[in-house]
């Protein structure tokens, strides 16, 4: 009898003595290598004596492969690991020992969604009972505060907080690289924030699409649209649907509201307008190289400095008023003055929760250089796993993948808020697609006023031109997102 054989048949006869364990959960999905430590991409006897060759010293594993051969998710390999492989090999239950009755505390800046009687917050109070339940284990949230808390994440099993803040703490190496976590959901990682918190080969935060919308785009005052643009207002609906909601389109509807309400601006914002507009064209805000060797900004692109020289002539026809500050502008929201904010929907909502009038909304629509609408994503909220907590991650990883895979409950919260808010059919449709298509975020990025000045400058002075302007800071853009990203570069 070979090897193999024979410890397959030790562990067969060992699994036989075992006593079923209480509370044993269904076995999972083995994703991405895990309980594969030789990742042939299928779970065998091969993969339990591999383990067993790592627990008797005979394998000296990566991190990675040890992550792999951690089957219980116990942060620890030993024959244990290798039985429940046996177990998933001939269809048994699976015990996941190194979650069984653990309770697992999560330090989050927004710990108060958690208990909100919301429908966004009851999305995710099912979320947690699911992963409770699944898993046997308890999870607590506790409000994390960044500014005297920073040094001491590892007090918590995982923490939830703004990807740029995340992005700042695993500068700093307080955060696991969680790429080396074989637990981890490929559907997962490749979705929602996380592709904006891959550094280099790295993978320090995990979100889903919903988990991270933040959605911004234009909130309307369907009375006064409809009666100074009752075409262009008609069509919207529609135009969302097949996509035609484009800079043409807004034109003509900026058209036709001049020539009923000649003199009034149709749209009001602060400089956020700017930067959808570029992400509109451009596809991206910051991206990284294919290769990860480096990273770019739209903003000098020639799809960036065309929707610089859009907004540019939107702002000097006056057709968008630009008011530094928002509680400004959402005051001549409410107040029936202008038509649309360009903003975060939901603020603008909050912010118009006494108004007298029916509401919408409309994603800022599809530059001539995209097919689709890009939503502009920022301080989205991620999960994390502080550097100190373990070794594999494996337990934290679990619980993670189980919260982000609600993220259908938490887009339907998403569209509930929106109904509560007051956005009527099409603005709940909006929101429900914001939910579902984070674009990837780069907020609180690298730029300074050497950058934001004349980008700014650019659009709303009337004697700058982003075609002249921009080019003479190309290199100063680069620059500064290579100091900012460049420790991330492969």
């Amino acid at each position: 009898m070979t090897m193999m054989k024979k410890t397959t048949a030790l562990l067969l006869a060992l699994l036989m003595m075992v006593p079923c364990c209480v509370g044993v959960v269904a076995a999972p999905d083995f994703q991405k290598g895990w309980g594969d430590p030789d990742a042939d991409q299928t779970v065998s006897a091969q993969d339990a004596l591999l383990i067993l060759k790592v627990v008797v010293g005979k394998i000296n594993p990566s991190l990675w492969e040890s992550s792999a051969c951690d089957a219980d998710c116990s942060d620890d390999v030993s024959a244990a690991d290798a039985l429940v492989v046996l177990r998933k090999v001939v269809g048994k239950e699976t015990p996941l020992g190194g979650l069984q009755g653990r309770d697992f505390t999560i330090g989050s800046v927004y710990a108060s969604k958690y208990t909100a009687d919301t429908a966004f917050g009851r999305g995710w109070q099912q979320a947690v009972k699911a992963a409770q339940e699944r898993y046997g284990v308890t999870i607590s949230v506790v409000q994390l505060d960044l500014n005297s808390e920073s040094d001491s994440l590892w007090i918590y099993d995982m923490v939830e907080l703004p990807v740029h803040n995340a992005r700042v703490l695993a500068k700093k190496g307080k955060l696991m690289d969680l790429s080396q976590c074989a637990v981890m959901d490929a559907i997962t990682v490749q979705n929602g924030s996380a592709l904006s918190c891959y550094m280099g080969d790295s993978l320090f935060g995990l979100a889903s699409p919903a988990m991270s919308a933040n959605p911004m785009g234009l909130a309307i005052n369907k009375d006064l649209l409809s009666r100074y643009a009752p075409e262009s207002f008609g069509k919207l609906e529609a135009q969302f649907k097949d996509k035609t909601w484009t800079w043409d389109a807004l034109s003509a509807l900026i058209g036709e509201y001049n020539t009923n309400r000649p003199g009034k601006p149709i749209m009001v914002s602060n400089t956020n307008i700017i930067g959808q507009a570029i992400v509109s064209n451009a596809g991206y805000e910051v991206d990284f190289l294919p290769d990860g060797s480096g990273a770019v900004s739209s903003i000098a692109s020639d799809e960036g400095i065309a929707a610089l020289d859009y907004t540019k002539k939107l702002h000097d026809s006056g057709a968008f008023l630009y008011k530094a500050d928002m509680n400004e502008a959402f005051s001549m929201f409410e107040n029936g003055d202008i038509p649309m904010v360009v903003y975060y929907l939901n603020e603008a909502a909050s912010a118009a929760r006494n108004a007298r009038f029916a509401m919408t909304a409309m994603p800022f629509p599809i530059g001539p250089e995209q097919t689709d609408y890009v939503m502009c994503t920022f301080n989205s909220s991620v999960f994390a796993v502080p550097a100190a907590v373990s070794y594999f991650g494996n337990p934290q990883a679990m619980i993670l993948n189980a919260l982000a895979s609600a993220d259908a409950k938490i887009a339907e919260g998403w569209v509930t808020t929106a109904k509560d808010l007051g956005y009527d059919a099409l603005g709940m449709a909006v929101y429900e697609w914001a939910a579902k298509n984070t674009s990837h975020d780069f907020s609180t990025g690298p730029f300074t006023g050497a950058v934001g000045g004349p980008v700014d400058g650019s659009v709303l002075n009337p004697d700058m031109d982003p075609y002249v302007e921009i080019p003479k800071i190309k290199n100063v853009i680069q620059q500064e997102v290579d100091a900012y990203y460049g420790q991330f570069y492969k």
